[in-house]
């Protein structure tokens, strides 16, 4: 016999005596075509199979790879193997899942009344309302608050959502908050009342109890980077020229030269650009409307160099990707935030709320003080409304002061 058929034949022992072995053959070219790096898989691999191997030695079969099961395993390793065996486990299960050894875990049952009505006020957000998904999060976060009112029972009362009650709610609710925060709060309120009085469960008429909160549009100051401070941003980023280092410089550009929402940035498909117009597409979101842009130089270079040399080799068609294994589309707004947050602190620029919408509003501001029109800027932003982009010209402190009257009683 040849060494090469030994060898065959050994695995082919070792296969027999192992029952998991395929399971673990299974998983490890499962997370190959992932691209885990070659220590990862080896590690999770390892993981499975200690696992797997404690079913065994309790007569356990695979289809008890349950939540409570792993949960007791996890309770006999050592804490500082513990993170990687709960990683390792959890593409175990998902593997399982996708052979179909493993059911598909089952929906979460709502525990109260409350919770029911939640889930039906998320359904109509999205499937009757079209909202984006970042207001969706908001007003729900409101309405479970709200909802609280109702009690724990599993049948609504629906009479204990008097009058009174909502007032009370809005008006704690909106006491330690800020900016716009109790517009949000009232409309998300407002937004609550007008499905349950859709759905036939309060009377109509009730969202009108909601109280008007103080409001000044105008009081506040955006907050925004000054052109040295965002040249010594986008200096800082560009100086790292790995793939994970172009990749944020081109997400900065967008947020910082054309004034893009963190939101319309994760959604960017390849399709989106078009090279030969010079021109980039934005898909409906917040306001629900489609814009295209043109793609300054500054802008389209930097994404030319990370879709070239930066951009790793996926078949997902979303433009930004994260850089460790699986190769997966950037998903949500809040890593758009971590990531301006990171690169503020590295470029030694103090801290400011904000983050993403910090860029935007720096955007504006640089368009407004260089001349650009409302209607322009209100255009390119995406602004439904002109009142939104007017809060700009109070930082355009050269034409104000033109048309500033004098101080009484001041000198000629």
């Amino acid at each position: 016999m040849s060494q090469v058929s030994r060898v065959h034949a050994g695995r082919a022992v070792r296969r027999e005596a192992d029952p998991f072995a395929p399971t673990l053959e299974a998983l490890t070219s499962a997370l190959h075509a992932q691209r885990y790096a070659r220590e990862t898989i080896r590690q999770y691999t390892r993981e499975a199979k200690r696992f797997l191997r404690w079913l065994a030695r309790g007569d356990l079969p695979l289809t008890a790879s349950t939540n409570d099961t792993i949960a007791r395993f996890l309770r006999t390793v050592p804490t500082g193997r513990r993170r990687r065996c709960i990683s390792a486990l959890h593409f175990l299960a998902q593997h399982l899942r996708t052979t179909g050894v493993l059911a598909a875990p089952a929906a979460p049952v709502p525990r109260t009344g409350g919770a029911f009505w939640v889930e039906r006020y998320h359904t109509y957000l999205e499937e009757v309302l079209g909202l984006a998904l970042g207001t969706q999060q908001s007003y729900l976060n409101f309405a479970r608050r709200f909802l609280a009112i109702l009690g724990p029972a599993p049948v609504v009362d629906w009479s204990v959502l008097t009058p009174d009650r909502i007032v009370e709610f809005v008006r704690r609710e909106a006491a330690h908050r800020h900016g716009s925060g109790p517009r949000t709060l009232r409309a998300a309120v407002h937004s609550v009342l007008r499905f349950l009085i859709a759905v036939g469960v309060v009377p109509a008429g009730r969202e009108a109890v909601v109280p008007r909160l103080p409001r000044w549009g105008q009081a506040a100051l955006p907050q925004r980077l000054t052109d040295a401070e965002t040249a010594r941003l986008l200096r800082t980023c560009a100086a790292d020229s790995g793939a994970l280092g172009r990749r944020d410089y081109v997400m900065l550009l967008l947020l910082a030269r054309l004034g893009l929402r963190a939101s319309e940035v994760v959604r960017l498909q390849l399709a989106d650009v078009d090279w030969s117009e010079g021109t980039l597409r934005i898909r409906p979101g917040k306001t629900h409307r489609e814009r295209v842009l043109p793609l300054a130089q500054e802008v389209g270079e930097g994404l030319l160099t990370y879709l070239q040399h930066g951009r790793p080799a996926t078949p997902h068609r979303a433009v930004f990707l994260t850089h460790t294994a699986p190769y997966r589309p950037v998903r949500t707004a809040a890593a758009i935030t971590a990531l301006v947050h990171r690169w503020l602190a590295r470029a030694g620029i103090p801290p400011r709320p904000g983050a993403a919408h910090l860029l935007r509003h720096t955007a504006a501001t640089r368009m407004v003080t260089g001349g650009v029109g409302f209607k322009q800027v209100a255009d390119v932003l995406g602004h439904q409304s002109l009142e939104t982009t007017a809060l700009y010209a109070k930082l355009d402190l050269t034409t104000l002061a033109a048309v500033a009257l004098p101080w009484p009683g001041g000198t000629a």
